[in-house]
C-alpha cells in the first residue's frame, strides 16, 4: 500500500493539477480520431487499431514529458542544494580558520600585532570574496558593514585596539555562523527525503 501511495504522490507532483485534464485529453485525441476516421469510411479503426489507442499513445506522451519536466525540476534543486552544500563547508572552514588561527591567537608584541591584522584582512578579503561568489551581495553586505556594538573586554587581548578589533571579529564569526545555519536549513529544505 506504501508503495502505491508513494508513486502517486510523486505523479501527482510531477503532473500535477494537469492530472484532472487527462481524461479530457484523451477524449478528445479519441473523438477527433474517429471523427476523421468516419469521414473516411472505417469509424473507430486506425490502422486497424482501435481509435481509443490513439488516445492513450497521445496521453503516455504528454504525462511523460510532464514527469520529464518534473525530473528536471528535482535535478536542478539538487544541484542548487548541493552547490549551496558546497559554499557552506567552505565557509565553515573559514569560520574555523578564524576562530583557531585568528581569534584566539596569542598577541604578545605590537609586531605580532601588525602581523596577526594583515593575517585577519587577508581572511576578511577571502570570505568577503566567497559570500559574494557563492550566497550574493546581501550575505556579502552582512558580513562587511558591522553596526554599532556594546563592546566586551575579550580576555586574551594584547591592547584597547586589538580588543576592539577582536570584538569585531567575533561579531563577524557570529554572521558567518548566522549565515551558515539559515542557509543549512534551506539546503535541508531542497534534500530530497528517502
Amino acid at each position: 500500500m506504501g508503495w502505491a501511495k508513494e508513486r502517486w504522490t510523486a505523479f501527482s507532483e510531477g503532473v500535477g493539477a494537469r492530472r484532472f485534464a487527462v481524461g479530457a485529453i484523451f477524449a478528445a485525441v479519441v473523438a477527433a480520431a474517429d471523427h476523421i476516421k468516419s469521414a473516411l469510411r472505417h469509424p473507430g479503426m486506425i490502422f486497424n487499431f482501435p481509435s481509443w489507442t490513439l488516445g492513450v499513445f497521445v496521453l503516455a506522451i504528454i504525462v511523460s514529458w510532464w514527469l520529464l519536466e518534473y525530473a528536471v525540476k528535482l535535478r536542478r534543486q539538487l544541484k542548487g542544494a548541493a552547490d549551496l552544500e558546497a559554499a557552506l563547508d567552505t565557509l565553515s572552514k573559514y569560520f574555523d580558520e578564524a576562530n583557531n588561527q585568528i581569534f584566539n591567537a596569542p598577541i604578545k608584541s605590537e609586531t605580532e600585532y601588525g602581523a596577526w591584522k594583515v593575517q585577519w584582512r587577508q581572511w576578511h578579503e577571502k570570505v568577503e570574496q566567497h559570500l559574494e561568489g557563492t550566497l550574493g551581495l546581501r550575505e556579502r553586505n552582512l558580513f562587511k558593514n558591522i553596526v554599532l556594538f556594546p563592546q566586551v573586554s575579550i580576555p586574551h587581548n594584547f591592547s584597547a585596539p586589538h580588543n576592539f578589533d577582536l570584538n569585531i571579529l567575533y561579531r563577524q564569526l557570529e554572521t558567518i555562523r548566522d549565515v551558515i545555519i539559515r542557509h543549512s536549513e534551506r539546503a535541508d529544505h531542497w534534500r530530497l527525503r528517502v
